[in-house]
């Protein structure tokens, strides 16, 4: 199993700044060592500032909105409102705070055009974790697929609204 580990860097200076990794941990003999598989980006840490519900960003009730709207579009929605909630603001098609910017619709996050990681609540906001939201797909055993896609949600600093979660799932394409 995959997940995202934080190790800290000195630079020359000698300060330390948090950098990510997509680690996975694998048996050798009788040891478990973690191997990197990806580098993620420098990290950034933010904390809420606005406890806005789901339905006031959209402007619509969630029955309306739910009717309407497919997965790409939700999850770009989602990306949104978590991130205004913690102090983006949006210009186009751009989500800007200092020299960050997040691409809710592709799932890019840069900090000076490279590659970053928004640390929020208890999860990390970056182009690896809202690919994994993207890709997820269902394998008919439902209890277990909802688990999956509430961790990859939670693990992705994104707090859903249970029938926002409810209505993604049942978008998502089946696995074969």
């Amino acid at each position: 199993m995959a997940f995202v580990r934080i190790k800290y860097i000195k630079n020359r200076g000698g300060k330390s700044y948090p950098y990510a990794y997509v680690v996975e941990n694998k048996w050798k003999g009788k040891k478990v060592v973690q191997k990197v598989s990806k580098y993620l980006g420098r990290v950034y840490e933010f904390k809420r500032e606005d406890a806005k519900e789901f339905t006031a960003f959209l402007r619509t009730s969630l029955e309306s909105y739910a009717a309407r709207a497919k997965n790409p579009s939700i999850l770009a929605d989602l990306v949104s409102w978590t991130l205004e909630s913690h102090g983006f603001s949006k210009r186009g098609e751009w989500l800007y705070r200092d020299s960050l910017k997040v691409s809710p619709s592709s799932g890019e996050v840069l900090a000076n055009k490279k590659p970053a990681v928004l640390h929020m609540d208890d999860g990390f906001l970056c182009k690896h974790t809202i690919t994994r939201l993207k890709r997820f797909g269902r394998t008919g055993n439902e209890e277990k697929d909802m688990f999956r896609l509430a961790v990859a949600f939670v693990e992705s600093g994104i707090k859903v609204p249970k029938d926002i979660l409810v209505e993604f799932y049942t978008h998502a394409p089946k696995n074969i």
